[in-house]
């Protein structure tokens, strides 16, 4: 079976509080210098885990986080403004995270 490459398994789960260094050193591995600090980004991402455990998850391969999305629901007025990524996010801590929200 010489060249044929073994396909490796992607894991997608919801992520848990200890996955948080490992989804860090994903993101460092996609944004390089554009990361921030370490202390800061695992800050940001405990509140967004508290704010909505449901909505975070994380794609693994053989243990190793390739990649991760975080998700919230919120509140949409319609007749507003355009919405900046900080409103919606609450400036990343998912404050505005609302479960009966229909966005």
């Amino acid at each position: 079976m010489i060249g044929l490459a073994r396909k490796k398994a992607v894991k997608v789960r919801t992520w848990k509080l200890e996955d948080i260094p490992r989804i860090i050193e994903c993101y460092k591995r996609a944004y390089g210098d554009r990361a921030g600090s370490v202390s800061e980004n695992q800050r940001l991402y405990e509140l967004e885990f508290e704010a909505f455990p449901d909505g975070q998850f994380l794609a693994e391969v053989d243990d190793e986080v390739v990649g991760y999305a975080t998700s919230l629901i919120v509140q949409i007025d319609e007749s507003s403004h355009l919405y900046t990524y900080d409103e919606i996010t609450g400036a990343n801590t998912f404050s505005t995270h609302s479960p009966s929200g229909d966005t």
